[in-house]
Order: structure tokens, then sequence, then C-alpha cells
């Protein structure tokens, strides 16, 4: 159950949050309350103008002061109508403003956070947080409640004034109900708080379960998984539906249920006093009917005031929750050396230390150097730390100890898109956006690379080749993560990026590993010869992809275990060559059709 304590907590909250947030929109706040306020002045306005209407009627006489009365209320209709319109657009326009605002907040941040990070966290619950709690805050929070809000509090007070100014008993009598309302909301308010976050926990489960499965449908129907994906699917509709009457039914009950029975009570009070007072010419029927109807205002602001209140619990967990995003340790792409004058492209470790958690290290003592114009094997078993190392080589994750250079500099004091800037990389991981080829090929590059540099390179990484075979050539489609292509596809569009970065450094992380042997080999050719004074790392399962490398390293188990020249390491009796056995490679070092006139 939440306290009191609680409940001032969540106050404190969405005053520490969300004022500062709202400061840049202060004028159209300003505004949108000044419009509030004409409305409210139409609403305060409109009994009195009844009363007179029928005070002219049933004790005056005076049929001008009726027909006056009635064109008044007829013009203060229209004028409220037109003032609700821009006060209403106004509060939309600052809520939604407010809501775009966390959500380019949220979405930057999360562009800049550490991948160690971004491991730990749902791709469902970020969503959440972005699309839903963002809006939740603005548009639904500020725009329907909190300046509401400011306006219902001043226009209590007027409601108060104005039933005690027309009959201070019956008025006095009226709010005699005022304490069992509040007692009844909130402990409503309570059990609704409670719904509405199971609610969003549910909810939160439903996204990250559609977005698993649309990740892996190929997997579902390679399994037969489909029926007990829609069982799945099923139980937590079910479970949603529940959540989501048993909110609704607690929300409408104390928007709705809860506030006619206050009020039913309320005019029964005003109406029966009313009654007892006209038999005794005690009050006038107009008054009685002005004063039953600001009562009635009065309750119906009041429960404006408790909704918003019961309200504020959610919008403080999702402030929250989006505030413990923004507070995650975030990565600077400017912080950090940025003029570091000619580079050449040599990289090297320095015993290299690195673990993913607080558990077992995934590298140790790991110290290489590779140069310009070589290429630099790095093979080993399944696990072993390969695409580990060329994450740390990126500044992706930071070594727990030791360092990575860059000719002589220190790469964790290098400015992350200074480093990102020297390196191209391939990653067995393609990451394509669902745009086309043309789109996924210029991305990432200056707009002064010229097409014709794109189409030559196309060209020589055979992406060509399949792309004028397509019915709208490079305007094509690729589909979410490039689902349209095949894996060789794929790998050939993601060369082709690289090699387009003209990068001093090439991380190739199993960069062909789907493509036939044949392709391979020409793509290997092409890469020595427009690469060659580049500094070239390829990390293979394949043996054979690294055979023309000038030196390879071997892992196992997070360690270097073996290094140096192919040839050698053949001859020995350790890791690469059980692994070399164990894929028959030939007994030549280089393949036949990689020899001159081959």
């Amino acid at each position: 159950m939440k306290t009191n304590l609680s409940v001032k907590h969540d106050l404190a909250l969405l005053f520490r949050l969300l004022l500062p947030a709202l400061r840049p929109s202060l004028w159209p706040i300003l505004g949108s309350l000044g419009f509030t306020g004409l409305v409210i002045g139409a609403d305060l306005l409109q009994p009195y103008c009844f009363k007179q209407l029928l005070d002219a009627a049933t004790v005056s006489f005076q049929y001008q002061l009726v027909l006056i009365s009635l064109i008044a209320l007829l013009l203060l209709g229209a004028v409220r109508s037109i003032l609700s319109y821009w006060d209403i657009f106004v509060r939309s326009r600052v809520g939604e403003q407010l809501s775009a605002s966390y959500r380019k907040r949220l979405f930057e941040h999360l562009l800049h956070l550490p991948l160690k990070t971004l491991a730990h966290l749902k791709s469902g619950v970020v969503e959440s947080r972005i699309m839903h709690d963002c809006g939740v805050i603005g548009r639904v929070y500020v725009a329907t409640q909190l300046l509401p809000l400011i306006a219902n509090l001043v226009q209590a007070l007027i409601l108060l004034v104005l039933i005690l100014w027309l009959h201070w008993h019956i008025g006095l009598a009226s709010l005699l109900v005022f304490p069992l309302g509040w007692l009844l909301a909130h402990r409503m308010t309570q059990r609704s708080h409670r719904q509405v976050i199971q609610l969003k926990m549910v909810a939160e489960e439903g996204h990250e379960h559609l977005r698993e499965v649309a990740s892996c449908l190929k997997e579902v129907r390679a399994v037969g998984m489909e029926a007990e994906e829609i069982r799945r699917w099923d139980d937590w509709l079910l479970r949603y539906g529940r959540c989501v009457c048993r909110t609704t039914t607690e929300h409408q009950f104390l928007r709705q249920a809860l506030r006619r029975l206050i009020e039913w009570m309320v005019l029964c009070i005003v109406y029966g006093w009313g009654a007892w007072q006209l038999l005794h010419h005690q009050i006038s029927i107009g008054s009685l009917l002005a004063l039953a109807l600001y009562v009635q205002h009065f309750y119906a602001t009041f429960s404006a005031i408790l909704a918003a209140r019961a309200e504020t619990g959610e919008v403080a967990a999702a402030l929250q929750a989006i505030d413990e995003l923004l507070q995650l340790p975030r990565e600077w792409p400017d912080q950090g050396k940025r003029n570091l004058g000619p580079l050449q492209g040599n990289l090297s470790s320095e015993q290299v230390h690195f673990a993913y958690s607080s558990g077992s290290p995934t590298l140790h003592a790991i110290s290489f150097t590779s140069s310009p114009g070589t290429t630099t094997g790095i093979v080993g078993p399944t696990g072993s730390g390969k695409s580990t190392l060329i994450y740390l080589c990126l500044r992706f994750y930071q070594p727990t100890k030791g360092k990575i250079m860059l000719d002589g500099h220190d790469i964790a004091e290098i400015a992350p898109h200074v480093l990102r800037q020297q390196i191209g990389i391939v990653s067995q991981d393609i990451q394509l956006w669902q745009r086309s080829i043309r789109e996924n090929l210029l991305y990432g590059l200056p707009e002064t690379v010229p097409w014709d540099r794109v189409l030559e390179v196309c060209k020589q990484t055979k992406v060509h080749d399949f792309v004028q075979r397509l019915p709208d050539g490079y305007e094509m489609l690729v589909g979410a993560r490039g689902m349209t292509l095949s894996g060789g596809e794929k790998q050939r569009l993601a060369l082709a990026k690289a090699l387009l970065r003209d990068s001093l450094i090439l991380l190739l992380d199993e960069a062909t590993s789907a493509l036939d042997a044949l392709t391979e080999a020409a793509l290997t050719t092409m890469l020595r010869e427009l690469c060659s004074q580049k500094n070239r790392i390829v990390v293979a399962h394949r043996l054979a992809t690294v055979q023309d490398a000038e030196r390879i390293i071997v892992l196992d188990r997070g360690r270097i275990v073996e290094e140096g020249a192919p040839e050698d390491l053949r001859q020995h009796t350790g890791l690469n060559a059980a692994l070399y056995r164990a894929q028959q490679l030939p007994d030549s070092v280089r393949r036949p059709w990689l020899e001159p006139g081959g």
C-alpha cells in the first residue's frame, strides 16, 4: 500500500525532474494558463447568468433582462467553445514538445551508451521508456492533468467563495461530503496505482515477446514452434486482458462512478435544503439553481484534482525510470584527443586483460603488433575471444587492464569518433538498415564521395553483380536487417561499405564466412591489391581465409597460445596445426587459384 511518505516522494520527484524540463516551454505554458483562465471565467459566469435569467422571470418580471441574459448565455457558450479549442491546442503542443524533448534526450543517450551497458538492457523496456513513458509524461499528464490542475486549484478557491457568498448555510452543508469523497478517492487511488504498475510490467513483457519472435522468426519456423509461440502469446493476451479490465474498472470507477455518487449526495443536500428555503421564501429559484451549479462545478473540479493526483504515481514511476536511463554513464564521442597528427595505422596491444562482467576474464595478457601493409590473422576455437579483441580495438569496450595503442597513442585517450574514423570494420553480425541498397552504401560516408566511386567499389566487391539483377537495382529495399539479401550478398555489401570509408586499418571479423570458396578467394586477392598499404586484421574460423597473412595469432580461452607465420605454425604440433589438420587444408601454403596465372 502506498504511504503518505511515498506520495510526498512522488510529488518531490515530479518537482525535481519535471519542472526543469518544462522551463523552456514557460511562455507557451503561461499562454495555456491564460486560455484556461478565460475558459474558467466563462464557466463561472454561466451559473450567474442563469440566476439573472430565472430571477428576472420569476421575481422581478423584467422580460428585457430575460432576453439579455439569454443572449449573454448563448454568446458565452460560443466564446467558451473558441477559447476551449485554443486552450486544448496550446496544452497539447506543450505536452507533445515535452514528450519530444524527453524522446530526443533518451534516443541521443541510448546511441552513446557503452555496449557493456546496453547488453544488460532489455530492448523492449528501452522502447517502452522512449515511446510509452515519454508520451505518458508529456501528452497525457502535462497536457491533460498538470496544466489544468494549476487552473483547477485556483478555480476551486473561487467556487468556494461564490458558494459561501450565495448561501453560506447550504454551502457549508454541501462541503460536508468533501472529506468522505477525499477518503474514498485516496483508497481507490492506491489500488489503481498498483494496477497501473502491474499493467505496465505485463505490457513490457508483451513488447519483449513480440520483438523476440520477430527477430527469431526463421528459427521458430525451422523447429516447428509456431503452435508453442501462439500458445505463449495467448497466455500473455489473457494476462494482459485481465490487467486491462482491472485497471480500467478502477480508473473508470474513480473518475466516473465515484464522482457521480459524490455529486448525487451533494445535490441531494443542496436541493433538499434549498427546497426548504424556497418554501420559506428565503432564497430565489435563480439563486438556488446557481448555487447547485456552482456546487456541482466545485465537485467536478475536485474530481479533476483527484484524477490528477491518481496519475501522479504512474508519472513519477515513468519519470524515475527515464531518469535512471539518463543517469547511466555514457560515452562522449568528442571527449579525448582529436588532433593526432599524421597517422600510419600501426596498432598494438600491451598486456590487455578484459572481462565482460565480474566473472572470469575473457582475455588474458594479450600483446600483439600489427603494421600497415600487412595482414594479421587471428584464429582460434569458438569463444576464444577473437571478436572481443576486435571490439576492444574499436573502443566498444574498455580493457580492464593494459592498453591498446594507435601509432603510439593510447586509444583510451583518443576521442571515439576520431579513432573510429581510422578503422573500417566488417563484422560477422552484419547490420543493414531497412532502406535501399544505395542508402545503406552511403550511410556514414561524407557527402563528397561521388557515386562513380561507389559504383567502382561495388564492382570490385562483386556487389554490382547481384544488384544489377534486382528489379529496382540500387533502389531496392533490403528489408529489416537485410532479410531480402542472402548472407553472401550482405557480406559483399558490408565489404564495399568498409572500403568506401578508406580507413587506415581494416578489421575483418568473419567477413567472408558466408561466401563460397571461389568468391572468397577473388575478394581476398582484391583486398590485398586495393588495401596493400592498409593494416589488415582478419578474424576467421577457416584457416584458408588467413593462409596469405604475414602473421597469425592463435587464441585459446582468451590467451595467445601461438604466434608466427602460417608456414611455421603449420609445422608445429600446436593448436593451429590441429585446426589445420581438422579442416583438411591442402599442403601448399597458397591456394592454387591465387597463384599467378592460376
